[in-house]
């Protein structure tokens, strides 16, 4: 089943998901399973839709340094209070590649992913397991508001099925051990398949070229989105670290 559009905010899409379970059998090699039911909204898309937003004009686009200067002794000391004030933004900013013919300015558009499982009942076992993301363009008195609509919504991971047990039972040679094994594998691989969704060629171009927005002043930049913190629970916390590394490379 091919990616498809559903009806839920900002033409979200709804796709499978396939992963590889290994076997013992040489012959036979991994066995493919199929997971229904990702629903996600391309971060492209979420980037755009967030710099043509009226709360795109309090975004800082790009870094400086903020110093305090003590009115008694003259001496400077360094506050450190927002993202964009850090080294890793200063950082980030210098290494921007240049497009060739394009003078426009560079900018950066930072991203914060928050992603935590969530019981949706006290009674039963029914959870999901969403992804927020947040601009850190935006001060954090902003973000930290009940009602700034500062968080985007921009992913539900799907749970394994209960039919993965039968599937894993009938692998020949498989102890109980082994199952419980592969059975953590198997998220491992749904969580990392997932954001190799998310993760699609139009993203990485624009983190390797920039996209072209017309910011809330009027006036063109190109955007290069960058992924500066990822805060999650255990056992999530490891398993985005190889992915999110990819964009290194």
């Amino acid at each position: 089943m091919g990616p498809e559009k559903v009806n839920v905010p900002d033409d979200w899409i709804k796709t499978d998901i396939s992963i590889d379970i290994p076997t013992k059998s040489k012959e036979e090699g991994p066995k493919s399973y199929t997971i229904p039911g990702f629903h996600y909204c391309p971060l492209v898309q979420v980037i755009r839709a967030a710099f043509a937003d009226i709360q795109a004009s309090t975004f800082h686009l790009l870094p400086f340094k903020w110093l305090w200067k003590d009115p008694l002794d003259n001496t400077q000391e360094r506050l450190l209070d927002e993202l964009y004030t850090s080294d890793a933004w200063l950082e980030a900013q210098e290494k921007l590649p240049r497009v060739p013919g394009c003078s426009l300015e560079r900018v950066i558009a930072g991203l914060m992913f928050f992603s935590d499982a969530t019981h949706l009942a006290n009674f039963g076992t029914t959870k999901a397991w969403p992804l927020y993301l947040y601009f850190r363009n935006l001060t954090k008195y902003t973000q930290s508001l009940p009602q700034s609509g500062a968080c985007h919504l921009v992913r539900f991971l799907p749970s394994l099925p209960d039919s993965i047990k039968d599937m894993l039972s009938s692998l020949s040679r498989i102890s109980k051990t082994g199952m419980m094994s592969l059975h953590t594998h198997c998220r491992r691989e749904l969580f990392q398949a997932c954001w190799g969704i998310m993760l699609d060629e139009d993203f990485l171009d624009a983190y390797r070229h920039g996209i072209i927005l017309k910011c809330a002043d009027g006036v063109l930049q190109r955007v290069f989105p960058r992924l500066f913190t990822y805060s999650a629970d255990y056992p999530e916390k490891y398993c985005p670290l190889t992915q999110l590394k990819l964009l290194d490379c």
